[in-house]
């Protein structure tokens, strides 16, 4: 018969290991991590504070739009091209 501690034990080892990512999604957030580090070092080392702006296609062929802010250190997505410049005009408005 287990103890309690036992018993919790297993459980938690359990769901860490239910909890653990695929080695795609592990993948997937490395890149995602190393993608904002290169964008913050390049900008970093340019020194400039204007957005970066880039265009992306999913493997489906759809457009979305990817703003790196470097103000606030964000990435913004976007659907549309109209949205990125809604952003821009809000993000320049005095």
């Amino acid at each position: 018969m287990r103890t309690p501690s036992e018993y919790w034990g297993e459980r938690r080892m359990s769901s860490r290991l239910d909890a653990t990512p695929t080695p795609s999604q592990a993948m997937s957030k490395a890149s995602q991590w190393l993608s904002k580090f290169s964008q913050t070092m390049v900008t970093r080392l340019a020194g400039t504070q204007e957005p970066q702006i880039s265009q992306k296609r999913d493997r489906n062929g759809g457009v979305s739009w990817v703003v790196y802010d470097p103000l606030t250190s964000e990435t913004l997505y976007f659907s549309s091209e109209a949205e990125v410049r809604m952003w821009l005009e809000q993000r320049y408005q005095f």
